[in-house]
């Protein structure tokens, strides 16, 4: 794969503006880089609301944040997550699809539904 390819994997921001450019329904966010940032989209977008690593590991340091008071807790729990994304929350349900492919061609394919805990 090419760097800008693997770049629209790992960037949650960058993968979101492409798969929006395809005519795709993505949730609403903007890039934060800054508690001040965060404060900014929050204001425009409105609660409830997702923040989470533009670099992240599945779902190490996001939060699902529904008030001012959850935005500040957890911008103090992430700060040191240099890039974030905070976007709208979608109530639904979320699946997966992945592939591993060998010479282009997919050689195993896998769907998952995610389950939600409370």
């Amino acid at each position: 794969m090419s760097v800008d390819t693997v770049r629209g994997f790992r960037d949650k921001q960058l993968m979101k503006d492409r798969v929006a450019a395809a005519g795709l329904r993505v949730p609403r966010a903007v890039r934060v880089r800054s508690a001040t940032d965060a404060r900014e989209g929050a204001a425009m977008m409105g609660y409830p609301l997702v923040l989470k690593p533009i670099a992240g590991a599945g779902s190490a340091d996001t939060y699902e944040v529904r008030s001012d008071a959850e935005l500040e807790d957890a911008l103090r729990r992430t700060r040191h997550v240099e890039e974030a994304s905070l976007e709208e929350f979608i109530e639904g349900d979320e699946l997966t699809y992945d592939t591993v492919c060998i010479g282009g061609k997919p050689a195993f394919a896998n769907v998952a539904h995610y389950l939600r805990s409370r």
